[in-house]
């Protein structure tokens, strides 16, 4: 049997970074009726929502933290780390929990962490939670629908994050793609918990697999984990 149980440790980040994610783990505790709603309202959303119907959802989810489980973030700071990635790309950044992960090892290696998230008061509060923990000189957050905000990237992509809205994942991945870097990994989060939603973005993968190779890994709702191979 593996052993996970060092999977929820926060040891490996500085003492400011574990104080603003212990204190929105806190906050998030209370979140399950708000988190209720959210699916709810997820549920009802169609194959290709238009500006009306995200600016719905977005708002029902105005107070909810969406925050990312540990070994997550942990997978996330890892691979940020081994990737080497100069410019990571967050799809959905909320109050900014899985971008503190993100932010903590860009602060290693040097690289620049861009995140987008459609509420101007959430943007507000994870730029306010990036300061506090001291990591607010590597990131930056697009305020608007990503899928108009990522097309004003024009870096080379090696690590990004979809972790936003889930029948957006194939939309924002076509928008990025052509300055995603060869051997650039893809994390697209909540993929068991909305299957039902994934099935075009997983049908785009598995029609190019001179290009991509997808793992699914069984963490938290489901992440899969996507290498650009050319």
């Amino acid at each position: 049997m593996i052993d996970t149980a060092d999977d929820a440790r926060l040891d490996f980040l500085d003492a400011r970074v574990v104080e603003v994610l212990e204190r929105l783990e806190q906050e998030a505790s209370t979140d399950s009726a708000r988190l209720g709603e959210v699916g709810a309202s997820l549920g009802r959303l169609g194959a290709t929502p238009d500006a009306q119907a995200l600016q719905a959802i977005t708002t029902v989810a105005e107070q909810a933290l969406l925050p990312v489980a540990r070994p997550v973030g942990r997978l996330l700071y890892q691979l940020a780390l081994a990737t080497g990635a100069r410019t990571i790309v967050e799809y959905g950044t909320s109050h900014g929990m899985s971008t503190l992960y993100l932010a903590a090892a860009a602060a290693r290696t040097g690289a620049r962490v861009i995140g987008t998230e459609l509420s101007a008061a959430k943007a507000a509060t994870a730029t306010a939670n990036l300061a506090a923990a001291g990591l607010a000189g590597n990131t930056r957050i697009l305020v608007g629908d990503a899928r108009e905000t990522l097309r004003s990237l024009t870096d080379s992509i090696g690590l990004l994050l979809l972790d936003g809205w889930i029948p957006l994942h194939l939309p924002i991945f076509r928008i990025v793609e052509p300055i995603l870097a060869p051997g650039a990994v893809i994390v697209s989060d909540n993929v068991s918990k909305h299957a039902d939603k994934i099935g075009d973005f997983h049908r785009y993968l598995a029609a190019r697999p001179d290009r991509y190779v997808r793992t699914a890994l069984p963490i938290d709702d489901g992440i899969d984990l996507i290498t650009r191979l050319r």
